[in-house]
């Protein structure tokens, strides 16, 4: 059963120092029997400032929050005093930020022989996916009758450049192809988004595996990938607070910086439903439907370009989404949803057992107004819309080591492939009718 209580992404009471860390902070899971037992843990999050990484959906299910060592005592003692079961998943958040991103000569790399070069086993600043892109785009031994073109579709609040790679087949069909938009890194702290979404240019341009369905797809379809979507947001999370999650937006009036964008699309647009109108929250939607200039670009760039499909990636908990985040409703082509994105689920576990949640995202996650899947498919028109959260289940939650990129993005790989070719089925049978 899901039940109605809202727990409250963090209040940032200021702006952050520079090199913000969290020695000694600890993520729990928390567990509940009944609603009213996650109504006392919302007391406590108030209470005690507790940063909800994962919140509960349905009795029965558990919550991921951090707590800072100043508080550790009391929300244990009120834990148990509450008859709420608690365990530790990760006993030291600053730990896990150094080790997660220090360089480790046993990681699993990923220089592909014959393809860029790169190595995608490592997280990277926002130049240096820029500079990807364009040596991408410019070289010329991506796998034959593949071409890729750079395009600047606007900038950040801040000023950085929002790029998009198209990759496509050369080969003249006679028909004009279809086109599907990947975009990540529209939550800052989720660097395994925009990691994973550079990763599929990487084998979409060069398919250094050789994989089939790869031409496939391209023989399909053209692709759209911008793998920041959130440049300002990414870079203070790389140079100041790890755990940001806005955009950084002044917000006037407010000593408080930036915007979920998330909850900024126009769409449904309602800060009551999943969002906040506390510039202080990190669920702030915003001062209006559509005020953020990042909002503002993808809109502009959806709207009445005819997109077959449209996948948000984010992080984590393994999700396979589709619209509506603003209402338990269903979309009336819901069946055509589920089924592909059945496939792509299926896939995912065939490939690295491991078991992602399909449905709509408030029925299985939780609801939230203003996001971009409901507006690709909402406004933009765009039949296939879908927010993947990637792995994993909490052991490392935002802060997914180097050693787990690779994992990540090769399921990934193996659920849209998946996906696509059970799309590009469903849309000749439509055809066909």
């Amino acid at each position: 059963m899901l039940f109605s209580v809202v727990f409250l992404l963090p209040v940032v009471l200021c702006a952050p120092s520079p090199q913000d860390r969290y020695d000694g902070h600890k993520v729990l899971e928390i567990f509940g029997k009944t609603e009213e037992d996650f109504r006392k843990l919302l007391e406590l999050q108030l209470q005690f400032g507790l940063d909800m990484w994962k919140t509960p959906k349905h009795v029965n299910d558990s919550a991921h929050a951090m707590v800072a060592p100043e508080h550790l005592t009391n929300v244990l003692e009120q834990l148990n005093s509450l008859n709420l079961g608690v365990s530790t998943l990760i006993d030291d958040v600053q730990q896990l930020i150094h080790s997660s991103t220090k360089d480790n000569k046993k990681q699993a790399r990923a220089i592909f022989p014959g393809g860029s070069g790169h190595d995608h086993g490592r997280y990277y600043r926002h130049q240096a996916i820029l500079d990807f892109m364009t040596l991408v785009a410019n070289d010329a031994n991506k796998s034959p009758n593949v071409a890729a073109t750079l395009e600047t579709i606007g900038t950040s609040g801040q000023g950085r450049s929002l790029k998009l790679i198209k990759i496509f087949s050369t080969v003249n069909t006679g028909t004009p192809k279809r086109k599907i938009f990947i975009d990540g890194g529209i939550h800052a702290r989720e660097w395994i988004s925009p990691a994973s979404v550079k990763y599929l240019i990487e084998q979409f341009a060069y398919n250094p595996g050789n994989i089939a369905d790869i031409y496939t797809l391209l023989a399909r379809y053209e692709i759209y990938l911008i793998p920041v979507m959130n440049p300002d947001g990414y870079e203070f999370s790389h140079t100041n607070t790890r755990m940001w999650r806005k955009n950084r937006r002044t917000n006037t009036g407010s000593t408080c910086i930036g915007v979920d964008l998330n909850r900024n699309f126009p769409y449904q647009w309602n800060p009551a439903n999943g969002g906040s109108t506390n510039p202080c929250q990190d669920t702030y939607s915003g001062t209006g439907p559509a005020s953020e200039v990042e909002t503002q670009v993808l809109v502009n760039y959806l709207t009445g370009a005819g997109f077959d499909a449209y996948i948000t990636i984010h992080s984590y908990g393994q999700y396979w989404l589709y619209p509506w985040g603003f209402t338990t409703a269903l979309p009336a082509d819901v069946a055509d949803l589920h089924a592909a994105g059945q496939a792509g689920v299926d896939a995912i576990q065939d490939y690295g057992r491991l078991r992602y949640t399909l449905g709509s995202s408030t029925n299985v996650l939780y609801a939230a107004a203003g996001g971009s899947d409901d507006f690709a498919k909402g406004m933009a028109g765009v039949k296939y819309s879908y927010t993947l959260e990637l792995r994993d289940n909490g052991r490392y939650g935002f802060l997914l080591p180097e050693s787990e990129i690779i994992p990540a993005c090769e399921e990934l790989r193996a659920g849209f492939l998946a996906f696509a070719n059970a799309m590009y089925n469903q849309q000749q049978v439509i055809v066909g009718k």
